[in-house]
């Protein structure tokens, strides 16, 4: 891990709190939309681990597979994150700091559809060490960023709750993660 990589991390840790920590003193909107989005980056370093696992292990058709579950699953939270928590973020940690999270997203999202796109065609990726140093990237960015959710403690009830419906909305998309940022 580079220098300014490992800062930026320790400066992920140093922002957050520890994820027990949210059940105190927060509302029950804002304990739900915390515990969704915990699941979700339990499911992402889940997700992403075993697609690792399985490209190490030259098993690349269930890497696919487990990369078509994953873009399909986590699609609305990452929608989430970039279109109304990492602007929050911005205001609040600065638009550097912000930008390393979208080019974390944008590298973990190119992984997934270079994996997708390769379906039939499996030798061609067995030695992409692209693919994996941007899942790996992706999965750092989902064990250590978490607990930036601290910061929604600073919004209140009715935005909390609004983040919340906005998560069930984007959910019944069915929006893929590949399919993000895209109008």
């Amino acid at each position: 891990m580079t220098r300014s990589k490992a800062a930026f991390y320790d400066k992920c840790r140093i922002v957050g709190t520890s994820f027990e920590g949210y059940k105190r003193g927060v509302s029950s909107s804002g304990r739900a939309l915390r515990d969704d989005f915990l699941q979700d980056h339990r499911q992402l370093i889940k997700g992403l681990s075993e697609i690792l696992k399985s490209l190490r292990g030259n098993d690349v058709p269930r890497a696919m597979a487990l990369a078509d579950g994953l873009d399909r699953a986590i699609g609305a939270h990452i929608e989430l994150e970039e279109q109304e928590f990492y602007p929050l973020l911005k205001e609040r940690l600065g638009s550097e700091f912000v930008t390393q999270l979208y080019e974390e997203h944008a590298a973990g999202k190119e992984a997934i559809a270079t994996l997708l796109a390769h379906r039939g065609r499996e030798n061609e990726l067995k030695a992409r060490a692209d693919l994996t140093e941007n899942l790996e990237r992706m999965l750092e960015h989902a064990l250590s960023c978490g607990s930036l959710l601290s910061h929604l403690d600073r919004e209140d009830e009715e935005r909390i709750a609004a983040l919340h419906d906005r998560l069930r909305v984007l959910r019944a998309e069915n929006k893929r993660w590949t399919e993000c940022g895209k109008k």
